[in-house]
């Protein structure tokens, strides 16, 4: 066997190997496996050779416990070790793992200055920071204690740690360009600071503290300008979050990505709810008036709302993104469900450009055709629709009350799951009901002169198909899938 010396990698000029690693554990790249690469790797005595190389690049991501086990038991203590050994040559430091119990003294080199850091992204999954890591008692150890970087950080332009509680007037702060941030600050602060911040262009937030949009906290506080923000995450209590949004110009056509919860407990629920919405309507509008989407998805029940602009894969490279999901509270009605959906159907042309619409929508009980028809009619260009039993029942009712069809172009139904097998049903009406929604559908579009080509089944049950066989006559000569 050949001894180390003998080993042909160890020929390798130490920068190019060094390269090579970057280059195949780069854990923000997620067709690849950074985790296997980094357990080949380190057979290699990788860590000697990074820690003495002109260049320091660490990249690791744990995913499955197995592997996780062999990976961070070997080099977990070496990698927190370069932090105080190499720390001033870093430049981006990327650490994403599951962490429970931290050793603080691991950290500690995050205090001292970062003269060469452009990148400090700590992603802890899953982590809650008021129970998820053990700090230790000594204040020294507490990320909540000191000044991060000594407040010394001038080439930083990302932080996203959300575990930690940053000092906003620290010097390096102005400089930000991409911003995540915990649950620390009242959303007073955060205006207080952001209104300094003209370079930033992304900003991620959890803030569940509830204020109200009109409380005496801000009032008097005036629009903030962001001409470079372009992309805009929230987490929170829906009057909060929208009291943020209500107070920053971002850059026009800006990404919107919100999950917010509505409180329903006060008497002014419907009142807060409609002028919520009223601002991310506004929002909506002003993003579709600069970006030309091609899929849209729209979920809505008693206790949901979601709609999205799903043009761009969840990992695509593109910032062109509008997601809202607003979970509702108990109590809500048939008024507030119709103001939900005329939030967000807007006139032509915003969606003359979808192709794809895909819908759920448990609204039954609440018998809202009209706002239905004017959201469907909205869709000129529609070739396929992805839907569900219950967004199938909705189109049901809608064209029962005026019997024309919705989708003048639709070329392929793409029934979602739907449970037709009769043992997945409680009684025999439920499966009729919507046998014949599929049926009147499908002949209202040919009808219509616009069959439908293509039924496609592929996501149903394997033995819905012989269920829900049609005619040539019901499709036009079409085909199931």
């Amino acid at each position: 066997m050949a001894t180390p010396a003998q080993v042909p990698i160890h020929f390798l000029d130490i920068d190019v190997l060094l390269y090579i690693f970057s280059l195949n554990a780069n854990i923000f790249l997620p067709s690849e496996n950074p985790l296997k690469t980094t357990r080949f790797a380190s057979q290699d005595d990788i860590l000697q050779r990074i820690g003495h190389s002109s260049s320091l690049w660490i990249k690791a991501t744990s995913k499955i416990s197995q592997q996780r086990t062999s990976v961070v038991q070997k080099i977990k203590a070496f990698f927190f070790s370069i932090l105080g050994t190499h720390w001033a040559r870093i430049e981006v430091l990327a650490v994403k793992f599951d962490v429970h119990g931290l050793d603080s003294k691991l950290l500690r080199a995050i205090y001292l200055p970062a003269p060469r850091l452009r990148v400090f992204d700590l992603d802890f999954h899953g982590f809650l920071p008021e129970f998820d890591v053990n700090w230790e008692a000594d204040s020294s150890a507490n990320p909540t204690a000191q000044a991060l970087f000594a407040n010394e950080a001038p080439f930083l332009f990302t932080f996203h740690a959300a575990f930690i509680k940053p000092n906003l007037r620290a010097p390096w702060f102005p400089n930000i360009r991409s911003l995540r941030l915990g649950s620390f600050f009242t959303l007073t602060e955060l205006l207080d600071v952001l209104k300094w911040m003209q370079l930033l262009e992304a900003i991620n937030i959890r803030q569940p503290e509830l204020i109200s949009s009109d409380g005496p906290l801000l009032n008097g506080l005036s629009h903030i300008h962001l001409p470079n923000l372009r992309y805009i995450r929230l987490e929170s209590e829906i009057t909060t979050g929208v009291a943020l949004l209500q107070r920053i110009r971002p850059a026009r056509g800006c990404s919107l990505s919100v999950c917010v919860s509505e409180l329903g407990a006060d008497l002014r629920r419907s009142e807060n709810l409609a002028a919520a919405l009223d601002s991310l309507s506004k929002f909506a509008r002003d993003y579709f008036t600069y970006h030309f989407s091609t899929s849209i998805s729209l979920e809505i029940s008693s206790d949901f709302f979601s709609f999205q602009d799903k043009s761009n894969p969840t990992n695509s490279p593109s910032d062109s993104i509008l997601d809202v999901s607003i979970f509702l509270s108990d109590g809500i009605s048939s008024t507030d469900i119709s103001l939900l959906l005329t939030s967000f159907t807007f006139p032509t042309p915003a969606f003359d450009s979808v192709t794809t619409l895909e819908l759920k929508a448990s609204t039954s009980e609440y018998k809202i055709y009209a706002p239905f028809a004017v959201f469907f009619h909205s869709f000129p260009s529609v070739k396929k629709l992805i839907i569900d039993e219950a967004g199938l029942n909705s189109i049901f009712n809608v064209q029962i009350q005026n019997p024309q069809s919705l989708f003048p172009v639709l070329d392929t139904l793409q029934l979602d799951c739907l449970p037709f097998n009769l043992s997945e049903w409680d009684n025999i009406q439920g499966i009729y009901y919507t046998s014949i929604g599929v049926s009147y559908f499908l002949r209202l579009q040919k009808n219509s002169g616009h069959p439908v080509s293509v039924l496609d089944l592929t996501t149903c049950p394997m033995d819905t198909a012989p269920k829900l066989a049609c005619s040539d006559e019901m499709t036009g000569g079409g085909e199931a899938e």
